[in-house]
């Protein structure tokens, strides 16, 4: 992951500058733990940063070899992370994008047989064995998901606010803001009636496929009817995903609360908000990134497509 992290720096950077992006990675804590806890996580980043790499060669001097190469690896993330299944069709264009104009339409249309035909037999392979063997096509089984954000969906708008508060400034901060959230943080309070209900399924002897289908089903219907709270709550979710981490890479949104009682309430909330300051600056530096990026080169347009993502 470094090797390949270095080697897409230099498409951008120039110099001993170009060693800046793995070493900051190297660096970063939640990696480091990953390097000692073995997860899908460390498999994914290594994809996906091969995906990246190809994409930028191939857009350098593509070919039939490199576009085969592009949709395998592509299938083998899907397959490690279900949620990547989505990007897939938006992917392709955003890969060819660069060529369009340069390369002929019957190059372009071979690549695109290409990379289908690959991520077609490899994904559509492992979701036809499963629809053989356990008679759900599925990956991964993600009912709960569906469930759980279908929940969120139903919160008050108080439940909301409060929500939005924890999301940019954690629980502590939207506790003395509505007195009580912490000890019942909407996301917390929503997995852990998703989990009550699972073991009370497993009770009545359903199988797991069949509880997931239940999960699937009420939570699809819930949604339904939840559309606007399923979009409002939608906007904390994206400060809670891109929320400041501990050592293990989990989130900080607890950070300090009910713990600690001996530090002031003042020092409490400066220390919360010093860390989340510094995160949000981070992040707009790598929105700013994205900008200068998108204006110097069309290499980067792929790169931010799959992080914004």
């Amino acid at each position: 992951s470094l090797v390949l992290l270095y080697r897409i720096s230099t498409f951008f950077i120039s110099g001993m500058a170009a060693f800046m992006p793995p070493l900051l990675y190297a660096l970063y804590w939640a990696a480091s733990f990953y390097v000692f806890k073995i997860g899908s996580e460390t498999l994914a980043i290594f994809l996906l940063l091969a995906i990246v790499y190809v994409t930028l060669i191939f857009a350098k001097a593509p070919s039939k070899i490199k576009a085969l190469l592009w949709g395998f690896l592509y299938a083998l993330l899907t397959l490690t992370k279900p949620i990547v299944l989505y990007s897939f069709p938006i992917s392709v264009p955003v890969l060819l994008w660069p060529l369009w104009g340069i390369e002929s339409r019957k190059n372009n249309a071979f690549y695109i047989l290409i990379t289908f035909l690959v991520y077609g037999l490899f994904v559509g392979g492992w979701m036809a064995r499963n629809q053989y063997y356990f008679n759900d096509y599925q990956i991964e089984q993600a009912g709960h998901v569906v469930w759980v954000k279908a929940e969120m969906a139903g919160v008050s708008w108080q439940g909301v606010g409060a929500y939005g508060v924890a999301a940019i400034f954690g629980d502590y901060i939207a506790d003395k803001i509505s007195p009580g959230y912490a000890a019942n943080p909407v996301p917390l309070v929503t997995n852990r009636k998703a989990k009550r209900i699972w073991a009370e399924k497993e009770a009545e002897n359903m199988s797991e496929f069949d509880i997931n289908a239940y999960f699937l089903k009420e939570g699809s219907d819930n949604l339904k009817r939840r559309v606007g709270g399923a979009i409002l709550s939608s906007f904390p979710s994206i400060f809670e995903l891109n929320a400041p981490t501990n050592h293990r890479g989990f989130s900080l949104a607890h950070f300090l609360t009910g713990t600690h009682e001996e530090i002031p309430a003042w020092f409490k909330i400066f220390l919360i908000l010093s860390i989340r300051v510094l995160w949000f600056i981070a992040l707009g530096v790598a929105v700013l990134g994205f900008v200068r990026a998108l204006r110097a080169s069309f290499y980067s347009w792929f790169i931010v497509w799959i992080v914004i993502y």
